[in-house]
Order: structure tokens, then sequence, then C-alpha cells
């Protein structure tokens, strides 16, 4: 076996071992783990700088641009975001950049080396595994800042080991309910945990209800200032918010140069990403992020008089009917399929959905992924150049989409 194919042999097995492991429930022994190994493993985390991210929408994005901002001034940082589109180095970033599978495979070797004698590796969930590897790896690096995005929630999740001196609170709606709670003050409250003694505090405008939680916490941290980020449009929220926090961070503006070589940076994979062939990728997996995208799609028109055509899979512990409700305004017709995902919801029981909100004339079916994507271009060619294929529902969907569509397969 040659070298290259023996490297992604064992990239591909770490990655499998990684994810054999279950999600672990949010509560405040999960973080005791994670203290836990932190101490076996040195605590990489002390000493260095960190800029945490958290909220319901938005995250991947506003995280990603503040370190492509921070990056371009000259500083080293690294970059932790989830889920991942593609390839689960995409994860673990340094200098804006994903890292290699080899380091990936060493950097979970590492951890489960220093972990396993202790018995202290199999009581962690998988996205605790990364997010050790992520810091040990930004160790290594001699970063001078770590952008940290939450995995579910704040307060307790794995990432709030750390101690941020910035805090940045995306849009909140709701969203993992099962989880965080039923109202929005219980999933702010969440949220907004990742609040440390002293921080400053960024967040995009939020509701009432919302922003009296933040408010309330960021008064009780003593906190360093509370920054609202206001835009009328909402992908220029999340470029607005990161903007300001890299700045406030450096200490100063950004120079033109900068703001433009941090653009070149951005790598936003199904984050209302453009493909040849007028076909549109975006991650929204919930009635907000449905929401927004079909906000972006009326205020920013790819093209005049568009026609949309919706390739829609859904997982099944999301809300469907509010996604597909919210997506309504802007499918021509909507193709209901399924990802490769064991929680994709059956394209049937998104059928059964749909018929609430859209007229039967509007709706196909059809299981298999691939034969989805090839009758949303059948029905593209029918409605002309103006037509646009959107596909969304998750971030599997666009991702499993985006392979097939750029390996032409």
């Amino acid at each position: 076996m040659s070298s290259e194919n023996m490297e992604s042999t064992n990239f591909t097995t770490a990655y499998n071992e990684i994810i054999a492991h279950p999600i672990v429930p949010l509560e405040g022994t999960k973080l005791q783990s994670i203290h836990h190994a932190l101490n076996i493993l040195n605590h990489p985390e002390q000493g260095m700088e960190f800029i945490h991210v958290a909220g319901t929408n938005g995250k991947t994005s506003v995280a990603t641009r503040i370190d492509a901002y921070l990056h371009a001034t000259g500083l080293k940082t690294g970059l932790f975001i989830s889920p991942h589109v593609q390839s689960p180095t995409e994860r673990i970033c340094i200098n804006s950049e994903p890292i290699s599978e080899q380091d990936f495979v060493q950097y979970f070797g590492a951890v489960k080396e220093a972990l396993v004698p202790e018995n202290a590796f199999d009581v962690l969930g998988f996205f605790d595994i990364f997010f050790l590897m992520a810091l040990l790896a930004y160790r290594d690096s001699d970063v001078d800042v770590a952008v940290i995005e939450t995995g579910i929630g704040g307060l307790h999740d794995s990432t709030n080991v750390i101690n941020a001196k910035t805090a940045v609170i995306t849009h909140i709606d709701i969203d993992h309910a099962n989880i965080l709670g039923n109202t929005l003050a219980q999933i702010a409250h969440q949220k907004a945990g990742i609040i440390k003694e002293g921080a400053k505090v960024f967040s995009s405008a939020q509701v009432a209800e919302v922003k009296a939680v933040i408010d309330e916490i960021a008064k009780y941290k003593h906190t360093g200032g509370r920054y609202v980020i206001k835009s009328d449009f909402f992908p220029n929220t999340n470029d607005v918010l990161a903007k300001t926090v890299a700045e406030s961070y450096i200490g100063r503006g950004l120079t033109s140069s900068e703001a433009i070589t941090a653009n070149t940076l951005v790598r936003l994979p199904g984050k209302f990403e453009t493909l040849p062939n007028n076909i549109l990728l975006d991650s929204a997996h919930n009635p907000d992020g449905a929401r927004a995208l079909c906000q972006a799609l009326s205020e920013r028109k790819v093209g005049a008089d568009s026609l949309f055509i919706g390739v829609v899979s859904i997982s099944r512990d999301k809300d469907a009917s509010g996604i597909l409700k919210a997506l309504h305004p802007i499918f021509t017709k909507v193709i209901l399929t399924e990802n490769s995902s064991e929680r994709a919801t059956l394209a049937n029981k998104l059928h059964d959905i749909a018929l609430q909100h859209y007229d039967a004339t509007q709706i196909i079916v059809e299981p298999d992924f691939k034969r989805a994507l090839n009758i949303a271009k059948s029905e593209q060619a029918k409605l002309g150049k103006n037509a646009w294929i959107v596909v969304t529902g998750s971030v599997m969907t666009a991702g499993e989409a985006r392979e097939l569509i750029v390996n032409n397969e």
C-alpha cells in the first residue's frame, strides 16, 4: 500500500473512531470530563487567547469571518467550527486553512494515547474529541488567538472550558428545544452562558425576550461593554458583526487592503454558496435559517425574475413543518428527498408535511438524492435561464449535493 493510501486509510479510521463516540448530554458532568481531559493533556488552553461564538444561526459564518479578518492583519489564528460540510478537517483551521489529514490523524492519536490509560477517552463525545484535538493543534502552532464556535448551547457546551475575553452571540431563535428549552429565554440563557467575567460582549440584534437575558447575564458578569450590531440584510449582519469584533480585538479599524484579503480567505461551503449552472447551496436547518435564506434570495436576487426549485432533505429531529413553511414563498417547485444520513426524514413523510403549505402540483417526491438533483435539473431546463436550483434543509444535504455536483457524479 502506498504511503498516500496508508495516510487516507488512517485518516478514515481515525474519523470513524471519533464519530463512533456518542453525543454526550449537556450537563455539568460533561464539563467535568473535559476539565479532566485537559488536565491530562497539560492544559493546552492555558495562556491562549480566545474569541467565543454562540447563537442559533450564523455561528459558523461569523466565526469564520472573524478568523479571516484577524489573520488578514498578520495574526496567527486558530478556528474551530462545526459541523463540517465535506471533510472533518474543516473543523480545525490554522491561519484560515483546514489542517491536513496527516495532522488530523496525529492529533487524534495524541488525544487517544494520553486519555485511554486514564480511562478518560471513552466517556467523551465525538465533539469533545474534535475540540481537544483543536486545542492541541493551536498550542503546537502557537496561535495568537483562537476563534471557537460552540456546539450546542453554550453554558454546558464542551467549549465553555475556555476563558474567552470576547463573547459573540449571533441571532437566537428556537432550535434544539428538547435540549436547550422550549422558550427563547431558556435558549438565550444557555447561549449567553459563554459570557465570562469582564468579557466584551457582541451580539446581533435580538428580540426583546432574548435581549433581556443577555443584558442580565452581561450585567452580572461585569462585562467590559455590550455591543449590538444591526444590519438591514441578514448576511450582512454576520459580516458587520465579525468585522466589529475583529476591529475591537486589534484595537483599530481594518484597512481596505486587510478587508479585501480577509474576503479572499473566507470559505463557507454550503452557506448561501453559488455553484455553476445556477445552483445554490444553503445549510438552513431550522425555520429561522430558512426565513433568512428566503430573505437573502428576495433581497439579493441572484438574477432578475429568478425562479427557484427547491431540493430539500431535513433531519428528523428538526422542525420540518416550520422549515417547509418558511421556504414556501420562494419555491416554484420543491423536490423532497433524503440525504444519506440515517437521521434524514423519509421523503414520503416530508410530502405529508409539505401538503400543509404547498399545492400538490408544486411537490415532487424522490427519495434517491442523486435522482432528485437530476429531476431538479430537468425542471430547471423547462423553466429557462432564470431558474435556480436551491439545495437546502441541513448541513448534510448541502454537503452531499456539493460533493455530487463538484465531482460531477
